[in-house]
């Protein structure tokens, strides 16, 4: 088609396909081909069967594409074919929506022959994919890549859809999640969706491999149900400031149990190379996610030689938790409950609430306020002892209270106190 505002409705589209096809050959059955002549189409109430590509949209704005039931599209794990619906170069605003995809092939269902159920690619922007039902796809039921030669995707809107069996497939590479997103991106929200028995990860989020000029991420990765994986629950790669959670995560790394987790962060971009200085400034939350006997919560892989990168993450028990570059646990904030009992002590960037409850005087130790560690540490402290707790600061650093700068201070029994850290050298301590 190549008219503005066109309408396609109740036809059935019945191909010859028996087989994956070559792109760009004759051979390759399409049901419908759009592309940036035909602005506003509105596919809909059709049927698309033993095709390679059921609806190609090629730079076709606000497509409305939905109600559609797509079966028999045939691709393979290696060739570019099999797509439900392919948006690419610029088929920004596309909504497609309340269409049902079976990648099996029919019917026998016997074996996945759907590559993507819906793929988003080569910088199409603001689309949104939302309430469409997958079932058997090879690989990724919702796949989006661009390269750091294409215009940027942003913007895209993944929510309330149902994916089922896909990354279905011995040849599909692990790293695939049955959401994939792939390379130069921003600004992405993946909500509400529910992923079911996939092969490799629930939800794969990656930057570009190797590749620290095109920086991916702003992405936001919430309320999602994930039940039954083959790895991880969700997998962030070479990607940074992104919000993860909190998710609905329960059984993971069904390929091999106690190995892999339902959160994970890594420097990589899907098996590749690593991002440099990625990821950082990730915020994931771990609060809603159920872990059986032998399963992780969270796992983080990193370039160990950026230490300095900080990623935060809550819902460990007992508390928030904030971790550097390699990977190293640095503090909790408002969680790790300590009791004192020994006549000296030194504060650890894993306290939260710190007990003194010894039947004689205690000398408390703070450690550098300028560390890495105890960077924005937040705790209490509660004598309930016999004796008087006498916190004493290390070297030049200040503790200020009520205003007034000391190097030391006393909390005497059965009183608490509030300390803060600033990173700067300065403790805050409020007595009450």
């Amino acid at each position: 088609t190549n008219a503005p505002d066109s309408e396609i409705s109740g036809i059935y589209f019945m191909g010859s396909a028996t087989s994956p096809g070559s792109p760009g050959s004759e051979q390759l059955d399409t049901g419908i081909h759009a592309d940036s002549t035909s602005p506003g189409l509105k596919v809909h109430g059709n049927i698309f069967e033993a095709l390679n590509i059921g609806i190609n949209l090629v730079g076709t704005p606000r497509s409305r594409v939905y109600d559609n039931k797509f079966r028999n599209i045939i691709g393979s794990a290696t060739a570019s074919t099999g797509y439900g619906i392919l948006a690419s170069n610029g088929a920004d605003w596309t909504d497609i929506y309340d269409n049902d995809f079976d990648g099996y092939n029919y019917p026998t269902d016997s074996s996945s022959v759907m590559r993507h159920a819906i793929y988003i690619s080569s910088g199409t922007s603001h689309a949104i994919a939302h309430h469409n039902t997958i079932r058997g796809c090879i690989w990724a039921g919702i796949n989006i890549n661009t390269s750091s030669t294409q215009t940027e995707q942003v913007g895209l809107t993944i929510t309330g859809n149902t994916l089922d069996h896909c990354v279905n497939s011995a040849t599909t590479p692990v790293y695939s999640g049955s959401i994939n997103v792939y390379g130069n991106h921003s600004g992405f929200t993946l909500d509400s969706n529910t992923i079911l028995n996939s092969g490799g990860d629930g939800i794969s989020d990656a930057g570009l491999a190797g590749d620290d000029t095109h920086l991916c991420g702003w992405d936001t990765i919430v309320g999602n149900t994930i039940n039954s994986v083959g790895y991880f629950g969700i997998t962030v790669e070479g990607s940074g400031n992104n919000t993860v959670g909190p998710n609905n995560i329960y059984s993971v790394s069904l390929a091999s149990p106690g190995t892999y987790s339902g959160v994970r962060l890594t420097s990589t971009a899907e098996g590749g190379a690593s991002v440099p200085g990625q990821p950082a400034n990730n915020r994931i939350d771990l609060s809603t996610i159920a872990s059986p006997a032998g399963q992780m919560a969270y796992t983080l892989a990193d370039n160990a030689d950026h230490p300095g990168i900080i990623n935060y993450v809550s819902g460990i028990t007992p508390g928030a938790s904030i971790l550097n570059g390699n990977g190293t646990l640095i503090k909790t904030s408002g969680g790790i409950t300590k009791t004192v009992t020994a006549s000296a002590y030194t504060l650890s960037s894993m306290d939260g609430t710190v007990t003194f409850s010894a039947p004689i005087g205690i000398a408390l130790a703070l450690p550098p306020c300028n560390s890495t560690s105890m960077l924005g540490w937040k705790g209490s402290l509660e004598n309930v002892g016999a004796g008087t707790v006498t916190g004493t600061a290390n070297g030049s650093d200040a503790i200020i209270e009520s205003g007034a700068s000391a190097s030391s201070f006393s909390l005497g029994t059965n009183h608490s106190a509030n300390l803060a850290c600033d990173g700067n050298g300065h403790w805050a301590l409020v007595l009450y």
